[in-house]
């Protein structure tokens, strides 16, 4: 593996070893197999139990539902990188530092 070596300000040298491309491939892919079980979860539950009323209803509850279907995928990279110390999932499974 490609290493790279930085100095600090205190002249520490740091060496790290980079990913390899197919590693954050892989992670990348666990990142989306995520968010398609979540909308998959989330189809299913809207076909069981909301798809007779969905189109009688009016626009704001239909703004209600785009809503709360996209606000988890809008928020899963920012809130995993937050709460793990800048790792998703994917990353998390697959051992990459960042």
């Amino acid at each position: 593996m490609a290493k790279v070596q930085i100095e600090t300000t205190q002249n520490v040298l740091l060496d790290f070893e980079l990913s390899d491309i197919g590693d954050r491939i892989i992670a990348a892919l666990l990142d989306l197999l995520v968010l398609g079980i979540y909308l998959l979860v989330i189809g299913l539950i809207m076909v069981n139990f909301f798809i007779q009323d969905f189109f009688s209803s009016d626009f704001s509850s239909f703004l209600f539902v785009k809503i709360f279907i996209s606000l988890p995928l809008l928020v899963y990279y920012p809130a995993c990188e937050y709460l793990w110390d800048g790792k998703t999932f994917g990353k998390k499974i697959m051992k990459l530092k960042v």
